[in-house]
């Protein structure tokens, strides 16, 4: 949570998290993209579990790190 906060603070999101696989926000979710834009729009009642689907759907299409880094 600690490492959300600047993150909810630069993107003016109130963050409430009253169990672990629910997330309440209040307007919607943004999944970002490592650029910083975001990829992916959720309604602010989605569940964690959706994300994560999504997100995992996302890493398998797309290498982690972008090309030219020689890593």
């Amino acid at each position: 949570r600690a490492d959300l906060t600047p993150i909810w603070q630069a993107y003016n999101l109130l963050v409430e998290t009253p169990t672990v696989e629910r997330v309440s926000h209040s307007a919607y979710v943004l999944l970002i993209a490592p650029n910083g834009r975001p990829r992916l729009y959720y309604s602010r009642t989605v569940a964690a579990s959706d994300v994560l689907h999504d997100l995992r759907r996302l890493l398998r299409a797309r290498p982690l790190r972008p090309s030219g880094t020689g890593a």
